[in-house]
C-alpha cells in the first residue's frame, strides 16, 4: 500500500514554518503500521497543486494533504483538488453556521472570507474542526482515498485524534500484526552502533537508526515478536549504560518518571543556556512535583551574588570550569534544598572562545546531598543553538546516569 503526504505552504517551502505536519502524521500511521511512502511539499500555487495532486494520484492508494483551507485568497488546496477529479464544490449550510458559532462563542465578527469555508468537494466526509474553522474533507476517489488537512499543526492533531484516525483504521484494516518498539540511548554515535549491531544480529527484518542531538532512538519493526525481543536484548547488552528506556521513556520522560517515583527533588543553576534547561523541564506535565527551581547566573557576579562562587575561583580557573561548575551546583543545591542540583557553564558562541577554551566548551555539574559532586567537560562542535541543546542533553544525562547508575534491561 502505496500512502503519500502532500504539504501545501509556500511558507513551510521557503523555510519559514518548519513542517511538524508530517513527523506527527508518519510517526500516527507508523502506530497502526501504515508507512508514508511520498512526500512533497510545494507551494501556494493552485495549477502546481493540481499538477503534483495528478501526479501523486496514479501511483497512491491514499493521498494526505496538509495546508490551503483555510478562507484567504492564497488557499487553493480544495480547489485545486476539485477541478483535478472534475468534482464540483456545495455548499454545506451546516458547517457554514459551526463557522458562525465559531466566532460568536469567541465574541468576534466573521469576516465574509470565512463564509467559503462552507464549501465541501461533492460526496465528501466532513470531520468538523475542534480547534479552528476549517474541517478534514475525506472521499473515494476510483480506488484511492484522499484525506485534506487544514496546516494548522494543532488542528491537524486535534481532527486527527477525533475522526481522522479512526476513518482510516476503519477503512484500512491491516490483517497482520505488526510489533513495534523504539530503544532509547544517550551519547551512542549512530554508526558505531550500527556496525558493532550488524556482527551480532539474527536478521533485519526492519531497523532504524534515528539520531538526534545527543541521543539515539533505535525503532524496531516485525510481525515477529519474539524478534523483537532478542534484538532488543541483543543492544541493550551493546548499549549498557548509555540504555535509557523503551519507547515512551526517553532522556526526559525517565527523569521525570524516576524523580517522581524516588520523590526526590531537583534544582538547576543555568549560565551558557539561559534557562533553556529549565524550560525544558517544566515542558512535562507534574514535574512541579519534583522542580523546585533554578538560577540562570549569566555573569561572573551573578554567579558570586547569587551562587556564592569564590572570586579565587573565578579568577585561578575562570567562569567555564569544571570547578567553577561543581560550585555552582552544590550552592544551588544548599539553596533549594534540594536533593539534586545540576549545573551548566560553557562558551556557546559565536564569540568568546580562546585556544585552550574554545566555542563549544561546556562543564557541566551534578551535586547529590549524599555522593561527591561529579563534574564534565565537553568541547561541543556546532552553531551555538546545537551547543546550548548539546549542554542541556549532557547534563540531563549526567542526571539519568546518577538515578540509575546501571541501566537494566526488562521485556
Amino acid at each position: 500500500m502505496k500512502i503519500s503526504l502532500l504539504t501545501v505552504g509556500t511558507e513551510v517551502l521557503i523555510g519559514h514554518t518548519i513542517d511538524t505536519n508530517a513527523a506527527f502524521i508518519g510517526t500516527e500511521l507508523s502506530k497502526i503500521n501504515l508507512f508514508l511512502s511520498y512526500h512533497i511539499t510545494i507551494g501556494d500555487i493552485k495549477e502546481i497543486i493540481k499538477e503534483v495532486f495528478l501526479e501523486l494520484r496514479e501511483k497512491s492508494d491514499m493521498i494526505i494533504i496538509t495546508g490551503g483551507l483555510g478562507p484567504t485568497p492564497d488557499d487553493f488546496t480544495k480547489y485545486a483538488v476539485a477541478e483535478a477529479i472534475k468534482k464540483k464544490l456545495v455548499f454545506n449550510e451546516e458547517l457554514y453556521k459551526n463557522t458562525q458559532n465559531f466566532f460568536k462563542k469567541r465574541n468576534r465578527k466573521m469576516p465574509k472570507s470565512n463564509k467559503t469555508q462552507g464549501e465541501i468537494i461533492e460526496g465528501c466526509t466532513v470531520i468538523k474542526n475542534p480547534e479552528g474553522t476549517a474541517p478534514s474533507l475525506i472521499f473515494n476517489d476510483e480506488h484511492r482515498t484522499i484525506i485534506l488537512l487544514p496546516g494548522v499543526p494543532r488542528e491537524v492533531k486535534s481532527l486527527w485524534e477525533n475522526g481522522v484516525s479512526d476513518y482510516i483504521k476503519k477503512k484500512f484494516s491491516i490483517k497482520e500484526k505488526k510489533y513495534n518498539r523504539i530503544i532509547n540511548c544517550a551519547r551512542q554515535p549512530e554508526s558505531e552502533l550500527s556496525n558493532i549491531y550488524e556482527e551480532r544480529s539474527t536478521g533485519c527484518n526492519n531497523i532504524a537508526f534515528l539520531p538526534k542531538l545527543g541521543t539515539l532512538e533505535v525503532r524496531l519493526t516485525s510481525n515477529n515478536k519474539k524478534w523483537i525481543l532478542s534484538q532488543s536484548k541483543i543492544l541493550c547488552s551493546l548499549l549498557e549504560d548509555k540504555f535509557i528506556g523503551f519507547d515512551e521513556d526517553n532522556l526526559y520522560n525517565f527523569i521525570h518518571r524516576k524523580l517522581i517515583e524516588r520523590k526526590e527533588s531537583l534544582s538547576i543553576a543555568e549560565s551558557c543556556t539561559g534557562g533553556l534547561l529549565g524550560g525544558r523541564i517544566t515542558e512535562l506535565k507534574g514535574s512541579s512535583s519534583y522542580f523546585k527551581g533554578g538560577i540562570i547566573a549569566y555573569s561572573n557576579d551573578a554567579k558570586r551574588k547569587l551562587l556564592k562562587v569564590s572570586d579565587k575561583l573565578l579568577e585561578k580557573y575562570g567562569a567555564v570550569s569544571v570547578e567553577v561548575a561543581e560550585e555552582m551546583a552544590k550552592s544551588c543545591m544548599k539553596k533549594f534544598n534540594s536533593d539534586y542540583a545540576l549545573a551548566i557553564t560553557g562558551i556557546a558562541g559565536p564569540d568568546g572562545g580562546s585556544s585552550d577554551k574554545p566555542v563549544g566548551t561546556v562543564c557541566i555539574a551534578i551535586a547529590c546531598a549524599d555522593m561527591k559532586t561529579i563534574s564534565e567537560r565537553h568541547f561541543f562542535k556546532g552553531s551555538r543553538a546545537v551547543i546550548r541543546e548539546l549542554a542541556i542533553v549532557y547534563s540531563l544525562d549526567l542526571l539519568r546516569k546518577k538515578l540509575c547508575s546501571k541501566a537494566r534491561y526488562k521485556e
